[in-house]
């Protein structure tokens, strides 16, 4: 015999399976209640469980005290439901680690204001200039990083970068500006797909010239870095990099990275002045990383004809040689 499910039915089945996700929502989040006075309570949002998140999250732990609940990952998990469990706990502020959980507390947490971390490319990512909205940039000022770079190549005047207008066009005109106050020309090169770096590269790079490869969220894979690493080698062509230090330790000459654990510090303090100072999120802004790391592939800087000079290696962050760690 059928059975005919009702109209009723149905609805209670969809109340029931609503009930037991936001039961289960509620399981997932962990109360980290400071061992100092209770303070404001802060909910933390993480975009993943990836390792990436860890050190910066443990420190704006251990920096921050208050009532502290933590929602390990957003991933997988319906943002509508992260939005309605979040408000119900009446946070003081929520802390959103990555761009997916930025994005849910942008869009779904309307009664607190947000304090972002870890996020590539903020204005991109649509959280430039919102009212109740601060955050900590991932990415060093290009004149910030190109200061750094200049101390080991003093003499750099261009540098061409390769970049997908769509993506990264905000930046690209950012750091022509910023370049030129350093006396760098910056020749911007767009492209459609990775795969035209190829096309391009021939009629852009030259002897002298610098490559740079920025934070470009298409451009940025191993493919293409493997492609350029290898065709500036041959020709004996410094490769700066963003971001992240695992590519001057793959082959890049230098890169300019952000410390992780002091993104979360610095939160940290941005979640004081904003709790127990009470500045309003407008006085607190987007403010850029601190403690940007400078790494040095010693080997690559040899096979371009690179001389490193000893007065400077006390300022490098990170030196890489191979067969040993980075001091």
């Amino acid at each position: 015999m059928i059975r005919r499910v009702t109209p009723i039915a149905c609805a209670l089945l969809a109340l029931a399976d609503c009930a037991a996700a936001r039961e289960s929502l509620v399981k997932a989040f962990e109360h980290q209640r400071s061992d100092a006075a209770p303070g404001p309570r802060i909910v933390v949002l993480r975009s993943s469980n990836q390792p990436i998140f860890d050190a910066p999250l443990r420190s704006f732990l251990k920096e921050t005290t208050g009532d502290l609940w933590v929602l390990p990952s957003v991933a997988d998990r319906d943002p509508e439901l992260i939005g309605e469990v979040t408000r119900s706990l009446n946070p003081a502020l929520v802390v959103a680690f990555g761009s997916a959980a930025a994005m849910i507390a942008r869009d779904h947490i309307k009664t607190a204001p947000v304090l972002f971390v870890m996020v590539l490319n903020y204005r991109r990512a649509g959280l430039a200039g919102l009212d109740g909205v601060a955050g900590i940039a991932l990415e060093t000022p290009p004149a910030v990083e190109f200061a750094q770079f200049k101390m080991v190549l003093p003499s750099l005047r261009r540098v061409v970068c390769f970049y997908h207008a769509p993506s990264s066009q905000e930046l690209v005109d950012r750091s022509v500006e910023a370049l030129a106050k350093l006396q760098v020309e910056l020749v911007p090169v767009a492209i459609d797909t990775p795969d035209a770096i190829a096309s391009a590269y021939a009629g852009a790079v030259s002897a002298g010239t610098a490559v740079w490869y920025l934070n470009d969220p298409v451009l940025i894979n191993a493919k293409t870095f493997a492609w350029l690493r290898d065709r500036t080698l041959a020709d004996k062509i410094p490769l700066l990099a963003s971001l992240s230090d695992d590519f001057a330790a793959k082959g890049a000459l230098m890169s300019v990275s952000v410390d992780f654990t002091s993104l979360g510090a610095q939160a940290a303090l941005a979640a004081r002045r904003m709790l127990v100072q009470r500045e309003p999120t407008k006085a607190i802004g987007v403010q850029d990383p601190i403690g940007a790391t400078l790494s040095l592939n010693l080997d690559v800087a040899r096979q371009i004809g690179i001389d490193v000079p000893a007065e400077i290696i006390p300022f490098i962050t990170k030196l890489i040689v191979a067969q040993s760690s980075p001091r």
